[in-house]
């Protein structure tokens, strides 16, 4: 072997729970992308990275 290639790193494709969210007396159901998005949103908070 002359050369190694990075393809870069392997994560695995988010399966979605059917999360909910209310939002002004109404509930919401989120699509999977929202659903990723507000995870990681919720892991944030409190964290210097939501002070930014």
């Amino acid at each position: 072997m002359k050369q190694l290639i990075h393809k870069g790193i392997l994560i695995p494709t988010y399966e979605a729970k059917g999360f909910q969210i209310a939002f002004k007396m109404q509930t919401i159901k989120l699509t999977p992308k929202q659903e990723n998005m507000a995870l990681a949103w919720v892991k944030k908070l409190g964290t210097e990275y939501v002070k930014d």
